[in-house]
């Protein structure tokens, strides 16, 4: 059945209405599967033209990463920083940092202790912050300031254990942290580069449900009966 036979068949305000959409550039087999439902749920008979319609429309709310990208787990999508596994590894020298630079030895060479915290806790601001700008380019910017921040604490913690600060079992463990860290963000890196997502501040409004559209197509019909 063609379009133009299922549009015949309805009622002239609901015509109105469904050509008024096939101008809005939807097609007219679209219309036709909204015609239909309508038809079932007004008792006016459901005709068949071997297609299905979709029920719900799902918008993604950021991309969809995974381990290899050092991100989260398969098939769950980033809303905020706080998801990103990078962020969460991120987080473990950091508080390893702060803790060993607490110890005597180590607290009274103020200089290196400012550095290495502050070099540290960059890795996770960058991150954090390069997210929340909500673009692509200015998180790949930001992440690649963050790995810059992983060798810059290994540097600093070589420093550390050369002077007798630290210990090698205190260092090794601390520097493997940052080593997979920037791991992480030498995989997210390229991924993001090669992803077509652009960002959240370019994301397209929310798409209204087959259900939603349905409704107002009803509302609008039953508020021109009322004028009539």
């Amino acid at each position: 059945m063609s379009a133009s036979e299922v549009l015949y068949r309805q009622p002239h305000d609901f015509n109105q209405i469904l050509l008024a959409r096939v101008t809005q550039n939807q097609s007219p087999q679209s219309c036709i599967e909204r015609v239909m439902i309508w038809q079932s749920l007004h008792g006016c008979g459901m005709v068949s033209t071997g297609t299905s319609s979709r029920s719900r429309v799902q918008e993604s709310k950021g991309p969809i990463m995974n381990d290899d990208e050092g991100t989260i787990p398969k098939r769950q999508r980033v809303e905020t920083f706080e998801d990103l596994n990078v962020y969460k590894q991120a987080r473990n020298p950091t508080n390893r940092i702060s803790e060993i630079t607490r110890r005597n030895s180590f607290s009274n060479d103020y200089g290196l202790v400012d550095q290495v915290r502050r070099a540290s806790e960059s890795i996770m601001l960058n991150i954090a912050d390069g997210f929340e700008r909500g673009t692509n380019t200015e998180f790949i910017r930001f992440l690649c300031i963050a790995k810059g921040s992983c060798g810059e604490a290994r540097s600093q913690l070589s420093i550390a254990c050369d002077q007798g600060y630290i210990s090698e079992n205190d260092y090794n463990p601390i520097v493997d942290q940052c080593r997979r860290v920037s791991g992480m963000l030498s995989n997210l890196i390229p991924y993001l580069k090669g992803s077509r997502f652009r960002g959240t501040k370019y994301r397209a409004a929310p798409k209204k449900s087959l259900a939603e559209e349905l409704n107002e197509i009803i509302q609008q019909i039953r508020s021109g009966q009322h004028h009539e």
